[in-house]
């Protein structure tokens, strides 16, 4: 078997995205908790802010770790994947821990849209960052005589 490390999870999207949805659901579960306690005070809303912000760090990290890696076409096809499946998992861990749909919490249908058009956009931005990047190292060489 295979062991996980750092790098591991930091090159692939679907560890990323595991993670990131571990980490929301200890956020989510931590903040029913807190509310269960009476250590502050919770509304069904907190479940889908929680999600969409982890949603949204998932799409930061996982545009710039991108970077890293050889194959960019391959990258992007599973964190286009992850993204989707880290989308819908969210919305519906969302609906069953708040007890409140989509529609019924507010705005959330669109924020998941913008969430999804800005990811698209970091992704492309990366991608002619690091080609801009290869295009001037070429250069360099060239110019070296290397």
């Amino acid at each position: 078997m295979k062991q996980l490390d750092l790098q591991t999870v930091f090159a692939n999207p679907v560890y990323q995205a595991i993670a990131v949805l571990g980490v929301s659901l200890v956020f989510v579960l931590v903040d029913k908790l807190g509310g269960v306690t009476g250590i502050w005070e919770t509304e069904p809303r907190s479940t889908w802010i929680i999600m969409t912000a982890f949603v949204l760090f998932f799409a930061l990290f996982n545009s710039v770790l991108s970077l890293r890696t050889k194959n960019m076409n391959k990258y992007w096809s599973r964190s286009i994947m992850c993204f989707v499946g880290l989308i819908a998992v969210s919305v519906l861990a969302s609906t069953i821990l708040s007890g409140v749909s989509m529609d019924e919490a507010g705005t959330f249908r669109w924020l998941f849209v913008v969430l999804t058009i800005g990811y698209l956009v970091f992704l492309v931005i990366v991608r002619l960052m690091k080609r801009i990047v290869d295009i001037a190292i070429r250069q360099d060489e060239k110019l070296r005589g290397k």
